[in-house]
């Protein structure tokens, strides 16, 4: 034991003895100032040299060397049987080099990183040295600040650092099935995972040993192998939620500059955003393009006007557009952003090779930095108007208050070009603050989300974080937003999921415009649109079990897809046929993926069809299936989804409405006198909803104490005369959609009872929220109708066989309930009752509980993040 031992160099041996001598010599030799002992690991070496020579050297430096001998088991295995009989040997160690048998040391190496290490924050557990080679003579460059998103991209830290007992307290051990190299790239994982980051040792004096052949050579040819080996042992390194993290501290994609602004905003996420002087961004500027390989700056310029992101963020259009524009900028070179204000949609248009007019009025214009520096075009109006034409992009994002003033936008870009290039020639190699450079650079700082998986840009998303945690991030895709039940099903169950202390964020894939703005910038933190051919076309040529398949021969469409999803902690896809090919790869960025069914639809020849059926081909890529119903649920099973996978979220009325309107409309109709019998139709018009039937029903009732109403609109070409001969059945016109809670709630207040003559549903909203105002609903006894009236009792159920029959049977039910008001009462009541404690979140809590962790399971580990930006 040698308590008063301050620095231990762990040296592995093994068939080397002619090198040992060289480099317990450099040990010795070190002018630290404080103990320092080698510790010799004789890994079980054949040749008899080695365990003669560590024991003289042991024998004739008492104290300052230690030789241990232990089986073979590789240089792993050595490094951590000597780390492991550190603290026993050398209680009072506080730091630990790895020092190979053919490598040295300079005199004064240990004492300038042990400076280093000491003078260094907590987080800081290791300083690694630049690579200066000996025998075949190389040098490499690893200078600059420490950065895990280069690390994670290639090895810049040799074994041969200086480690803090605190990362060596904390568990970090070399991984002793890893025989073939690398070794040390994943401890240094380890240590990132655990929350520790490296810094760089200038010209410390360490030399490393090259050889024409040797472990390091046969690693590199093994090197894909390794590497994949690598990346799935530290998954959550390379997942889009901790690469974003990383990106955000040490290489913000953007860097905005705005009008009268005093300084320069860095950022990834537009609602995270840093502020920079002007001299510090121009001098970081000018670093970066003098030594990209040292220190980065944000390689897309955001020119925009006065409050126009904020603009956006109100929208909730903010992250998409920009993730939009980042993916047009792959081919274009400037991008010009234009506000629409609409008050009814959400929307995102993208229109390449658009005219120059595009840029008078623009909010933003967004470009490369290569291209907005390029002197050649960016020092005019003219040039950068020229750049737009020759290579430009409109974007047109719409939505409520969305205005700006822009005038003076494309002169402004211009100014505050020429000011950086005239910064930049300021900032001469000899008045820089940094060293020039001689060895050769091995460090990558870049952002990068194709380390492990094909992804495309990443949404601009980074979640916020409290108690330790990011708060969860709940995905829901949707092919469109219109005026329909299953929308409304996924915003309420993304209400459900806010009020569970989670984000929801909503991607539309198939259409780049969404309805109910309103409604999605109250609920959503992100309403994005994919705007990819992938999104929509859909693989009717690649059947699974008579079903077509989601478009997973569109590879393009792949990474952008899983671009915009990645950050996502849970997703629940319903209807979008393209997303399934996702969802494989967002399991593997550590999401968790859900599919909501809900109903399975008939052909126009009666055959079952739909997103169920298709869904099947993808059961093993999801981690459950969302079922509204028992029977749906059945359904699966039988298909041969396992029934653990499969879980229950009835639907309940689809918007809210105040206790108070509800009693008032309850006691309203409990006090009304009874004369004709008010009958309500609500929903689209077409086939599907049986409105063929429904005229026939009304001509069938025609003489009979009844009023109708008809709320709803034709969607499909061959409804639009349907529509005009019910208004001239009812004598009025057909009424418009209502999406207002108070007019939903008058038309429910008003009817006495809903017909609903469809063909197939699934649940239908339309019973629920009718039962809910004491309105008894009259309907075919499809899908999962039965499931919501108890015939007789809340409603009736009519059997779905010929056309015929179907209305003959709703015509004597209505006309039953015309000449018997107690009846009708009696319903009502039962009606409202089975409503009164209907809930989302009551109904969500399973899947809740499913697809989220418990608030007090732990983070998964990651590397340190804090909120200093790479300089």
């Amino acid at each position: 034991m040698a308590p008063d031992v301050e620095l231990v160099v762990i040296v592995p041996a093994f068939k080397q003895p002619g090198l040992l001598v060289e480099a317990v010599d450099s040990v010795l030799n070190q002018d630290a100032g404080f103990p320092i002992a080698a510790l010799i690991v004789d890994d079980g070496c054949p040749l008899p040299e080695t365990r003669v020579l560590g024991l003289a050297l042991a024998r004739a430096h008492p104290g300052k060397v230690i030789t241990l001998r232990r089986r073979n088991g590789g240089l792993s295995a050595a490094r951590n049987f000597g780390l492991d009989h550190a603290p026993r040997l050398f209680p009072h160690y506080r730091a630990a080099f790895f020092l190979d048998a053919d490598n040295r040391l300079a005199p004064g190496a240990l004492r300038k990183m042990a400076a280093q290490l000491d003078a260094a924050e907590p987080e800081i557990g290791w300083v690694y040295p630049d690579i200066d080679t000996f025998g075949r003579a190389e040098s490499f460059s690893v200078a600059g600040d420490y950065s895990a998103l280069a690390h994670l991209r290639e090895n810049f830290c040799e074994a041969g650092s200086l480690v803090a007992r605190r990362v060596i307290d904390a568990g970090v051990r070399f991984d002793e099935s890893m025989r073939d190299g690398f070794e040390d790239w994943d401890f240094w994982l380890q240590a990132a995972r655990k929350g520790f980051r490296g810094q760089h040792a200038r010209d410390c004096g360490f030399q490393y040993r090259r050889r024409a052949e040797s472990m390091l050579s046969g690693a590199e040819r093994r090197r894909a192998a390794i590497l994949a080996d690598m990346r799935d042992k530290h998954a959550p390194l390379f997942q889009a939620r901790s690469l974003i993290r990383l990106e955000e501290r040490e290489a913000p994609r953007f860097a905005k500059f705005e009008p009268g602004a005093t300084g320069v905003e860095l950022f990834v996420d537009p609602r995270r955003r840093q502020s920079l002087d002007l001299a510090e961004a121009n001098r970081r500027l000018a670093r970066a393009r003098r030594a990209p390989h040292q220190a980065w700056f944000p390689d897309l310029f955001v020119f925009a006007a006065p409050g126009a992101l904020e603009r956006l963020a109100e929208a909730r259009l903010d992250r998409a557009a920009l993730w939009r524009a980042q993916r047009l900028l792959q081919t274009c070179a400037l991008v010009a952003v234009r506000f629409e204000a609409d008050a009814k949609r959400l929307g995102l248009t993208a229109a390449e090779a658009a005219g120059p007019d595009a840029l008078d009025g623009a909010a933003l214009l967004i470009a490369r930095a290569d291209d907005a520096l390029d002197p050649s075009r960016a020092a005019s109006s003219a040039g950068l108007a020229d750049l737009f034409r020759d290579s430009g992009a409109e974007l047109v994002c719409r939505g409520p208050d969305l205005s700006v003033a822009a005038d003076g936008l494309l002169a402004f870009a211009v100014d505050v070009v020429e000011d950086l290039a005239q910064a930049q020639r300021a900032f001469s190699p000899q008045k820089s603050d940094w060293r020039r450079e001689w060895r050769r650079t091995r460090r990558d700082i870049r952002a990068t989300y194709s380390l492990i998986e094909p992804v495309g840009p990443v949404l601009p998303h980074v979640a916020p974080e409290g108690a330790g945690r990011a708060r969860p991030q709940v995905g829901f895709i949707l092919p469109l937003v219109a005026f329909g039940g299953v929308e409304k099903v996924v915003l309420n169950a993304a209400r459900a999921v806010r009020d569970a202390g989670c984000d929801a964020h909503l991607f539309v894939m198939r259409e780049n415009e969404a309805a109910l703005a309103g409604e999605l910038r109250e609920i959503f933190d992100t309403v994005a649109f994919m705007d990819h051919p992938g999104a929509r076309a859909d693989a009717w040529d690649r059947i699974y079990q008579t079903a077509g398949a989601s478009n997973c021969a569109r590879d393009d469409f792949i990474p952008d897809g899983l671009g915009l999803l990645a950050t996502m902690d849970v997703v629940l896809n319903t209807h979008s046929l393209a997303a399934h090919s996702l969802m494989a790869g967002l399991r593997r960025q550590g999401a968790r993926a859900y599919v909501g069914l809900h109903l399975v639809e008939l052909s126009p020849q009666g055959h079952p069809m739909g997103g169920p059926h298709v869904a099947l081909g993808f059961e093993h890529v999801y981690d459950g299936f969302l079922v509204v119903s028992q029977q749906l649920r059945a359904w699966c099973v039988a298909r041969g989804i396992p029934a653990d996978k499969i879980l229950l979220a009835r639907n309940a009325p689809s918007y809210p409405t105040e206790p108070e309107a509800l009693a008032r409309a309850l006691a309203r109709r409990a006090r009304r006198p009874r004369g004709r019998l008010r009958a309500l139709y609500i929903g689209r018009l077409d086939p599907q909803k049986g409105v063929d039937r429904l005229e026939e029903i009304m001509a069938e009732t025609e003489g009979a104490p009844l009023d109708w109403r008809v709320i709803g609109r034709a969607v499909l070409d061959e409804s639009t005369a349907l529509e005009a001969r019910l208004a001239r059945r009812m004598g009025r016109p057909v009424e418009a959609p209502l999406d207002a809670p108070a007019e939903l709630d008058a038309a429910y207040a008003w009817a006495d009872v809903v017909v609903l003559p469809s063909r197939f549903e699934g649940a239908p909203l339309t019973i629920l929220e009718a039962q809910r105002f004491g309105c008894a609903p009259i309907a075919t006894r499809v899908g999962a109708v039965e499931e919501m009236i108890e015939d007789g009792v809340d409603g009736f159920l009519i059997a779905e066989t010929s056309d015929a029959r179907v209305v003959e049977d709703f015509a004597a039910r209505l006309r039953e309930l015309a000449g018997a008001p107690q009846r009708l009462e009696t319903l009502a009541r039962a009606a409202a009752a089975r409503q009164a404690q209907a809930s989302w979140s009551a109904n969500l809590r399973d899947w809740l509980a499913h697809a989220l962790p418990p608030a007090d399971a732990p983070a998964p580990d990651a590397p340190s993040t804090g909120e200093r930006i790479h300089a």
